[in-house]
């Protein structure tokens, strides 16, 4: 069984969506260190100027906090109001734009103040809208309090791919410089990276294209069956 782990990330790009339909089993890794100004809570959207930065506002706390353990600040509010007007101005005339802004405000209502729930939402949103039959587990409710505390890096993924009798663990191809195939290896698991390809597509009448931008790009422009295409374009790298 092919297992992906990853942080969760708010509505993330296209390549992490890459690597879910390559797994047959996807693990939201949201009892890992929350890293400031990363991708978590973070992405890239058009707009008529070029291309914007949206952050969902958390409450300040310590670094030393896991994913699950950042809340949502109260300007959150706040936050929802201005980034449905970005969405408007950068895609309003995209063809999809009314299917999928309904999608993103079920998600940006129908939230609680933790960022991890919020962003598996948006991942379970999108899968479900692109009929990708994934099980997601989330790594917290899958390990005990002791060894979550107690184990990091490549060995607490080893641990959640050892819970579910994972074959394969596939990562990003960022990955490549962090995990050996021998460190997986030994435990009877096979290392795999997904390089996604991230073909162009059309964004409107734009003549540049702009690329890595957050899934509501591929989302706003794409039909479901393109989007089918776009998922299989990467790269498996043993």
């Amino acid at each position: 069984m092919k297992i992906a782990i990853m942080q969760p990330y708010f509505f993330p790009y296209l390549g992490y969506f890459n690597l879910m339909a390559a797994c047959d089993v996807f693990i939201s890794l949201d009892n890992v260190q929350y890293i400031s100004r990363g991708w978590v809570n973070r992405n890239r959207i058009l707009q008529s100027n070029g291309v914007y930065t949206f952050t969902v506002p958390l409450t300040a706390a310590s670094r030393d906090l896991w994913i699950n353990q950042r809340t949502i600040a109260p300007e959150f509010e706040e936050f929802k109001h201005k980034f449905i007007k970005q969405l408007d101005a950068g895609y309003r005339k995209a063809p999809f734009y009314p299917n999928i802004l309904a999608i993103i405000e079920e998600n940006l209502n129908n939230t609680g103040d933790n960022i991890a729930r919020l962003c598996e939402s948006t991942l379970m949103a999108v899968m479900n809208y692109l009929g990708l039959t994934k099980k997601m587990y989330i790594a917290s409710q899958l390990m005990n309090q002791e060894d979550a505390w107690q184990l990091c890096g490549k060995h607490k993924l080893i641990k959640l791919l050892q819970l579910l009798h994972g074959t394969h663990y596939l990562n990003p191809v960022g990955g490549m410089s962090l995990y050996q195939k021998d460190d997986f290896s030994k435990y009877g698991i096979k290392l795999l990276f997904v390089k996604p390809l991230l073909p162009s597509y059309r964004q409107g009448s734009r003549k540049k294209f702009y690329n890595r931008l957050s899934i509501i790009d591929v989302l706003m422009f794409n039909s479901r069956k393109e989007i089918s295409n776009l998922l299989k374009q990467y790269k498996l790298i043993s």
